[in-house]
């Protein structure tokens, strides 16, 4: 038979043993927690050095057009000052509606030249559209495959935003405990 002492003891290794899994699953949640973080701003990072190729490209097509070169500016500017702007209003305004999604990885040119996207912020977005039709071949592919590439990167960072919230359900649970 079992004295008191014992199961006291037993009770106080069983507890100590759990303390140090907590503990252990609290520096994977860290860690992976870190791992996600530095994904995303890669994904963020990403975004932005693809639009900004974007514009320079068509301004280097257009130099002369004001419009773009101030667009091409303010873009460069925002993805400095407020750099998961850009990629956030892509996912919402493009990626999200699946017609626009589905034209851009099809490179459907006509999408280009005919959508009328209905909201201010798609419209922004397309802006190189007032002058796709003399753009250079070159130009026009390059977009294409930036935009294939957005989608892309929208993808992987909406997986990445995703497995951070599946991390602070976790720690949510871990804190209750």
């Amino acid at each position: 038979m079992v004295d008191v002492l014992d199961l006291q003891e037993i009770l106080k290794s069983i507890n100590k043993k759990k303390k140090h899994e907590v503990e252990q699953f609290k520096a994977n949640l860290d860690n992976a927690t870190k791992k996600i973080n530095k994904n995303i701003t890669t994904c963020v990072n990403m975004c932005n050095n693809v639009i900004n190729k974007i514009c320079s490209t068509v301004v280097d097509d257009f130099p002369n057009d004001m419009f773009l070169v101030t667009y091409a500016k303010t873009l460069n500017e925002i993805s400095k000052n407020r750099p998961t702007e850009i990629i956030l209003t892509f996912i919402k305004y493009i990626y999200t509606i699946r017609n626009y999604r589905e034209n851009l990885l099809a490179g459907n040119e006509s999408f280009f030249m005919e959508e009328n996207y209905g909201n201010a912020k798609a419209d922004q977005i397309f802006q190189f559209k007032k002058s796709w039709g003399i753009m250079k071949c070159d130009t026009k592919e390059f977009i294409k495959k930036a935009m294939k590439t957005l989608i892309g990167i929208s993808e992987q960072f909406i997986k990445y935003n995703a497995e951070q919230e599946d991390i602070n359900k976790m720690y949510k649970i871990l804190l209750n405990e």
